[in-house]
């Protein structure tokens, strides 16, 4: 008997606070995601593993494991054996230790499509497509790329900023009487600017050093209202001409690089244009890459994409730089979101395909830019203004998801889902700083028990206005700015990454002091008091709301070696927009439950799940419905809840044994 279910979508979205999405769908606002929750279920409680972040929650989407078995435990991997501050971002699939879905598929013959999929490169399933995964987005690689060394490296480079005033990491320009050039317009007045073309991030050195021409045009003496691009000082070769608001279309170029030339697709924004020149800012997107690395080589290349761009980190980082507005963040979001409904529909419609993952990731940029402001609890003054940005960055993924359904029959299974929800940044809270004043780490700077010095952030890791900070996820980002050295010679304990605590274990670390047993015992117990005895001075409220030894976090899906001898987690009245807080956690209009939505054959319609579920039972769920093999670390259940028929397979299994057991008619059988 053939299976009902003859395909399956897997759409992601990052960083989903479930219910309030939920809520918009069903007010019709969000029409696509409406449509399928009509004909489908949703899930009241949609819980993620913890530490709540981006790449082990879509691995374990993909694999239906816990973090413990597929081994990628938070944002960075840490490698046991290195020293205990050494990190990498995790976005290697080669780290992944647990079987994929596509590739358990392909062991039935099954194919795949997986586009922008976190952690998914460089995953080679047979006779299956994969594009991206080394990164949040295309073009952008954090794939081998260490916390330290910077944030992640753009496949050509990184978007620009030109500037009259300074602003973090832009190109402050000057302005002068324009000399030289020719074919200009009839003008009261005429000045220029020279526009050294920058690389930032570049993943290959680029060689190619481009200088551009900026004539900027007053035409009646009442103001200056246009600005010409061009590579020489010929107005008849401008490769732009704007006006405050203006995109150019898409432009191409060829760039020298240390692995030779390579074309770029970009685009340039006049982001602002005062008439006395107080404010002049011209944006530059990322210079793309539009033959990219993918599985097989050269299929990105196939994709054409009038209006999208595959662009690295969607804008988010230069809304929290302040060099572009909510709305622009939204047209370069946009951009993004295009491409990938353009590359969906040539992939599905001319690959064969039987199971497609892709990830959106509009939704975590808006948070890391904008979710304080987005709280009417935090921001009393114009929050319902960022509201309304959150809905339209909403309504850009729900028309990519509309287009996206139009390639889904009635035999498709469609999924939607997150990784983890999102909350506002709130009340500070260090654990670093905590280990450091119970003398558990000590800088060669600083004794035992004095109070330490934190330096905030800015970006790091996560961007956002400097709101998103870099999570704790170690004590050089954190403390060490602004304490000095960690010593490892008296350091018995040390903060890593968003949720984990390291005991410097003789025999183990390569700066080891405390020894195995007894005396490792002692200081477990002294890390997990610290934490819980921690009063927040502001709220008095307590932020740890667990610390476990890593046997015990067997519960929450932690163990192994690539976990911290003390695992903890904290209430959503503390921290940033995700990573540290529990899997529960919820504060203002935001919350960590996430979103998942399915729909197709053989699932209830209409139905809200009331059951606790968990990632883990997406592939488990998928694999039923469809007669896909489950992967072999596939650690889930079958949402049984969710489905017209949950006897469905018992009921087929006993009527094909009772067709081979009944005897033909008229013969006897021995």
């Amino acid at each position: 008997m053939k299976p009902m279910v003859k395909k399956v979508m897997v759409i992601g979205w990052d960083g989903v606070p479930g219910q309030r999405v939920i809520a918009w769908a069903k007010a019709g606002k969000l029409p696509a995601l409406q449509s399928l929750t009509e004909r489908g279920i949703h899930a009241a409680h949609c819980i993620t593993p913890h530490p709540t972040i981006t790449p082990p929650n879509w691995t374990t989407i993909a694999t239906g494991a816990w973090l413990g078995t597929h081994g990628i435990t938070c944002f960075n991997t840490y490698v046991p054996g290195d020293p205990l501050l050494t990190v990498h971002q995790a976005f290697d699939a080669r780290e992944v230790q647990a079987e994929f879905l596509w590739d358990a598929a392909a062991r039935a013959g099954k194919k795949s499509v997986v586009l922008n999929w976190p952690t998914s490169w460089p995953s080679q399933p047979k006779g299956g497509i994969v594009i991206g995964g080394y990164g949040t987005s295309l073009n952008e690689w954090r794939h081998g790329v260490s916390e330290s060394e910077r944030e992640f490296l753009a496949d050509i480079a990184n978007e620009q900023l030109f500037s009259l005033e300074e602003y973090p990491q832009a190109t402050t320009i000057e302005v002068r009487r324009a000399t030289g050039w020719k074919n200009t317009p009839a003008a009261k007045d005429l000045v220029e600017a020279e526009l050294p073309l920058q690389y930032h991030d570049a993943r290959f050195p680029v060689k190619t050093q481009v200088t551009w021409q900026m004539l900027v045009v007053d035409p009646t003496g009442e103001g200056f209202t246009e600005v010409i691009l061009s590579e020489t000082k010929d107005v008849d070769k401008a490769l732009a001409r704007l006006k405050p608001g203006d995109w150019t279309p898409k432009l191409v170029r060829e760039f020298e690089t240390s692995r030779g030339v390579v074309s770029a697709e970009y685009r340039i924004k006049l982001e602002a244009l005062a008439p006395d020149l107080s404010d002049l800012r011209l944006y530059v997107t990322p210079f793309c890459n539009p033959n990219g690395d993918a599985y097989p080589e050269g299929t990105v290349g196939e994709i054409k994409s009038e209006h999208g761009l595959p662009l690295p980190e969607g804008g988010y980082l230069a809304a929290g730089r302040g060099w572009i507005s909510p709305e622009t963040f939204l047209e370069i979001s946009e951009m993004v979101n295009q491409w990938l409904v353009d590359a969906t529909h040539h992939l599905l419609t001319s690959k064969p395909w039987d199971l497609f993952f892709i990830h959106y990731h509009l939704p975590d940029w808006i948070y890391h830019a904008y979710a304080r402001l987005i709280d009417p609890s935090l921001n009393d003054q114009d929050s319902d203004y960022y509201q309304e940005i959150e809905l339209r960055a909403y309504q850009s993924v729900d028309r990519a998801l509309g287009r996206t359904l139009e390639l889904a029959d009635e035999s498709t299974l469609v999924i939607v889902v997150s990784d983890h929800g999102c909350k506002p940044t709130t009340n500070d809270f260090h654990p670093a700083k905590v280990l450091v004043e119970a003398g558990l780490t000590v800088f060669k700077e600083t004794k035992p028990g004095e109070p330490v010095r934190v330096v905030k952030p800015g970006f790091g890791q996560f961007g956002g206005s400097g709101e998103k900070g870099i999570l704790d996820r170690t004590m050089a980002v954190l403390v060490a700015q602004g304490s000095g050295e960690v010593d490892w010679s008296k350091t018995r304990a040390i903060m890593q990454r968003s949720s984990y605590v390291y005991v410097n274990l003789k025999g183990r670390d390569p700066h080891g002091i405390v020894e195995p047993g007894e005396e490792y015992e002692k200081v477990r117990d002294e890390i997990i008091k610290a934490l819980y005895d921690y009063t927040d001075p502001v709220t008095g409220k307590k932020p740890v709301v667990f610390a476990l030894r890593k046997e015990d976090a067997r519960m929450i899906g932690l163990w192994g070696d690539r976990v911290g001898d003390v695992i903890f987690g904290t209430s959503g009245w503390f921290g940033r927009q995700h990573g540290l807080m529990v899997p529960t956690a919820s504060y203002g209009v935001g919350h960590m439950e996430t979103l998942f939505i399915i729909a197709g054959p053989g699932v209830k319609k209409g139905h809200r799940l009331e059951r606790n579920m968990w990632l883990t039972d997406v592939v488990p769920t998928i694999c039923h419905l469809a007669e896909f093999p489950v992967p072999r670390e596939c650690e889930g259940a079958v949402l049984y809840q969710a489905l017209v028929n949950p006897d469905g397979k018992n009921d087929e299994l006993k009527m094909l044994r009772q067709k081979v057991q009944r005897p033909p008619s008229g013969r006897i059988v021995c």
